[in-house]
């Protein structure tokens, strides 16, 4: 983007601000760089969750824009009490989910969720219009009931409003401007395999005025200045926004691709499960297609060739369930128990989308303990047991499938995102799949949120950010247990 210092590094320490969006809570971070140190801080968490909005499964808007505006205003005083103020901001997200927005700049109804159970019926239709091979042909993205396509098509646009993704639509908050980011973009299911481009073909299919989608701009460019006019600004320094890896496992997977050896496959575990490979070009074809994966837009602007599987979510929903049952719902004490537990016992399958949605989650998997396996799962430490090995197996399927599609080897596992910090979990994944695993960071959407605004704004070379990554991620070493 030619850099916001013209090209030329500053010699004072720059302060930046990451803001990451995760279906659970958020984190705003502040990233402070002296020329030769990034240092990272949280500064401010919020938490949220999906409501219930007239039969639908909708995203707390206000809750989303009062985090935004406390966390961008918590981290510019932390820099303040530095000496110095925030001279960006990049905002990364999870993926496909979206609002509709007036010229004026209004939000037009609802956020959407992505776990609103209605969103199955839009797939059943644009299968039955378009059909998996043909979708997965003309975008690259894998046939998934999730996809911003899928859900448009199960409620139809209003009219008269655009079509923002939620960093853009958060930026938008921000700076008033209207646009889309490719590393977002490609995870909707309506653009060009890569994600740079909508697809015609796709957005007339879902009942989208074209003119109501805004242009898509690459990664590492910017969006504009905070316009203290909004009222998202009220209170705020002024800064300009960057797009630094606007989905937030595009953002992950660049700090650990900066950090990490050749042929290892990352896995971004949070409430989903990402695993990736990088690729030059789009992954298309039939193998691909029947392997579940999906080609996503890099930082970079190179491919992330890439399988989504619930991840972290059955855990979160288990500890809600128990908490509903007055149980003990403490994280440790559950994995505690769950290293206590026979292996074996039982597997589920985490594609199968009743996993993946609100509700009685121990229930649904001591059910499938009994019919598939004929074994009763008696303490909530077996059934989060059988949620690990099970993802696990699932990882071990995915390593597979990327090396007889894409070609490459996959000698190493990269585990990043919550599940970093899950012990018992990244020793299964090293045992299962017979691979070493690299732990950490935890908190690699902020950290390749902050190396891509450096590079955004010319402060530091791909050489140099590699060098960072290595010296900020610190990873953790699981090996494979002896047979």
């Amino acid at each position: 983007m030619g850099g916001l210092n013209g090209g030329r590094r500053s010699r004072h320490e720059l302060h930046l601000v990451a803001v990451d969006y995760g279906s659970s809570s958020g984190r705003v971070v502040l990233g402070s760089w002296d020329g030769g140190r990034l240092a990272m801080r949280e500064v401010h968490r919020f938490h949220h969750r999906p409501l219930e909005h007239a039969g639908r499964l909708v995203w707390d808007a206000a809750a989303l824009a009062e985090g935004l505006r406390d966390g961008i205003g918590a981290v510019q005083a932390a820099a303040r009490r530095h000496g110095g103020r925030c001279v960006c901001a990049a905002i990364s997200t999870w993926g496909v989910d979206y609002g509709w927005v007036e010229p004026t700049g209004r939000l037009v109804g609802q956020l959407s969720c992505h776990r609103d159970p209605g969103v199955a019926r839009g797939a059943a239709l644009l299968d039955r219009l378009i059909g998996a091979q043909r979708m997965f042909e003309l975008t690259g993205a894998a046939p998934s009931p999730i996809t911003t396509a899928a859900q448009i098509a199960a409620n139809p646009p209003p009219v008269a409003a655009r079509l923002m993704l939620l960093p853009d639509l958060f930026a938008h908050l921000l700076t008033g401007q209207f646009g889309a980011s490719q590393a977002i973009a490609s995870t909707s299911g309506l653009t060009r395999p890569g994600g740079a481009l909508w697809h015609p073909e796709l957005v007339e299919a879902v009942g989208i005025d074209p003119e109501r989608l805004p242009p898509i701009s690459p990664e590492l460019t910017a969006v504009g200045e905070l316009d203290p006019n909004l009222p998202a600004c009220h209170g705020l320094e002024p800064l300009t926004v960057v797009r630094a890896g606007t989905h937030d496992t595009a953002a992950a997977t660049h700090a650990a691709l900066l950090a990490g050896a050749a042929n290892t496959m990352v896995a971004s575990c949070g409430s989903w499960s990402v695993l990736s490979v990088p690729a030059d070009k789009p992954v298309l074809g039939e193998a691909a297609l029947r392997a579940g994966l999906t080609n996503e837009a890099r930082v970079d602007g190179g491919i992330r060739v890439t399988r989504n599987l619930t991840g972290l979510w059955m855990i979160q929903q288990t500890q809600r369930q128990l908490e509903r049952e007055h149980t003990n719902a403490d994280l440790g004490e559950l994995l505690a128990q769950a290293a206590a537990v026979p292996a074996g016992r039982a597997l589920i399958d985490v594609d199968d989308p009743v996993y993946a949605t609100v509700g009685d989650l121990p229930a649904a998997i001591r059910a499938a303990a009994r019919r598939d396996h004929h074994t009763e799962l008696d303490t909530p430490g077996a059934v989060v047991r059988v949620i690990l090995e099970s993802l696990a197996h699932a990882y071990l399927e995915v390593a597979t499938n990327l090396e007889h599609v894409t070609g490459r080897t996959v000698d190493t596992i990269r585990l990043i995102g919550g599940g970093a910090h899950n012990h018992l979990l990244c020793q299964l994944v090293a045992d299962i799949t017979r691979r070493p695993v690299q732990a950490g960071p935890a908190e690699a959407t902020s950290l390749g949120n902050l190396l891509a605004q450096l590079a955004a704004i010319d402060q530091v070379t791909a050489a140099e950010a590699h060098e960072i990554a290595l010296a900020t991620s610190r990873p953790r070493a699981y090996l494979p247990c002896a047979v």
